[in-house]
């Protein structure tokens, strides 16, 4: 794609997305559009630091994996070590961080147009870069495809909210430790996950088949896990 492919033009061009579609009723004021072209600029030179530094992290990483590594070695033992890092080293990967960028104001278009849906996005919006790092990696950095599956998902899961949000307010109220506004009270990355809510919703219901097929599940997804042990930890 040459240029259009680079991260900062991608940035750059996703910034003036989201700066317009937050200046959309008044885009031809002055400073309405210096703010969007601010935006703009802001997130192209985002896109091409972030991923240095979060790199950079990575090869740190790297080097002291590779020490304890040898020093392992060095005491004749055969056991690996593993190292867990904060899932945002994952925007070391450009990909990442540009569909997590133009997903964004798809998912506030999306819960404007999903009909019965009543989750509206806020806040939590900037979890959403936590859940591409994972689909992105299992469609190996393709953007287009991270991005279909970001919008089943989240579509998927704003019914899941709208389910739930009225058991969660209730709970939260209980604690009288939180004021809330009126309505509904939920948060996108908490509970709008359609896989949870298949899993707890039998427990929710007493369902003693339902449970029962929740833990048989798990039971069998258990022994694989212990059994292809290797092969999974090769495909990660």
């Amino acid at each position: 794609m040459g240029v259009f492919g680079e991260p900062i033009f991608l940035g750059f061009s996703s910034g003036i997305l989201i700066g317009l579609l937050a200046n959309i009723k008044n885009i031809f004021v002055l400073k309405n559009f210096v703010e969007i072209i601010t935006v703009g600029m802001a997130t192209g030179a985002v896109a091409v630091i972030f991923p240095k530094a979060a790199s950079l992290i990575g090869e740190v990483f790297g080097v002291v994996a590779e020490y304890i590594k040898k020093w392992v070695l060095k005491r004749g033992e055969t056991r690996e070590v593993y190292f867990a890092v904060n899932d945002a080293v994952g925007f070391g990967e450009p990909n990442n961080f540009i569909a997590a960028l133009i997903s964004i104001p798809l998912i506030i278009f999306l819960a404007f147009i999903l009909p019965g849906n009543k989750v509206m996005p806020l806040v939590d919006l900037v979890g959403v870069a936590y859940t591409i790092n994972i689909i992105s990696a299992i469609n190996k950095g393709n953007i287009l495809k991270t991005l279909i599956c970001t919008i089943i998902y989240y579509g998927l899961g704003f019914y899941a909210g709208t389910f739930i949000a009225p058991i969660y307010t209730d709970i939260a109220a209980s604690t009288n430790t939180v004021t809330l506004p009126s309505g509904f009270a939920t948060s996108l990355n908490t509970l709008c996950k359609p896989f949870l809510l298949l899993i707890t919703y039998p427990f929710m219901k007493s369902s003693i088949l339902g449970i029962s097929a929740v833990i048989t599940i798990y039971l069998i997804i258990f022994f694989a896990v212990k059994k292809y042990k290797n092969i999974i930890e090769n495909y990660l």
